[in-house]
């Protein structure tokens, strides 16, 4: 597909059809799937936000699976762009709160830190309490890494202020993660 994609030309039997996106996508060919999609939307016949979102979600997993985070991440960021569109109680959260995790995880593998503490704090407000300490530990680690200390221990008094729903693993994380803050600001007590 990425040899031919920059060759193609338009041949005889292709229209931008809902027809020919649906084949696409039932094919998982989905490059081409977004090809079509945004031929119609621009004929004013395109896709709804849901499917856009899906298109470039499945985009993005297939360009982490081989190892082209760049892309993956311009795509990820497009998920989240048509989730965003649909209406809070009509969006599809689970998607939604996956591709924040990807996003975030990929945004600090690139050192893109005040992105991924953004796509975290985005997670914190559609993610059930249970899943907040595990987050704030997380944030947590992001400023620890930047040498933001007392940013750090903001993050970890609010995961201590969730461990209530926290899995025993997050106490185990939280209290490891605080002896390295404290370590590291001389407080040896």
């Amino acid at each position: 597909l990425h040899r031919i994609k920059p060759a193609m030309v338009k041949p005889v039997w292709w229209s931008n059809s809902k027809q020919l996106l649906d084949f696409f996508v039932e094919t998982e060919a989905w490059e081409l799937a977004l090809i079509v999609a945004v031929r119609l939307a621009d004929e004013g016949q395109g896709p709804t936000p849901e499917q856009f979102a899906t298109i470039h979600f499945q985009i993005a997993s297939q360009k982490l699976d081989t190892n082209r985070q760049g892309e993956a991440l311009q795509h990820l960021q497009a998920t989240v762009k048509y989730l965003q569109l649909v209406p809070f109680e009509k969006r599809d959260m689970t998607m939604y709160l996956q591709v924040l995790e990807l996003l975030a995880s990929e945004y600090n593998s690139q050192g893109q830190n005040a992105l991924a503490l953004e796509a975290y704090q985005e997670i914190l407000k559609c993610s059930p309490i249970e899943k907040h300490a595990s987050l704030f530990c997380r944030m947590a680690h992001i400023h620890l890494v930047s040498q933001q200390l007392d940013l750090a221990l903001e993050q970890l008094e609010a995961a201590a202020s969730s461990l209530d729903f926290a899995e025993p693993s997050i106490r185990l994380e939280l209290l490891q993660t605080k002896g390295d803050v404290y370590c590291r600001l001389g407080r040896m007590e």
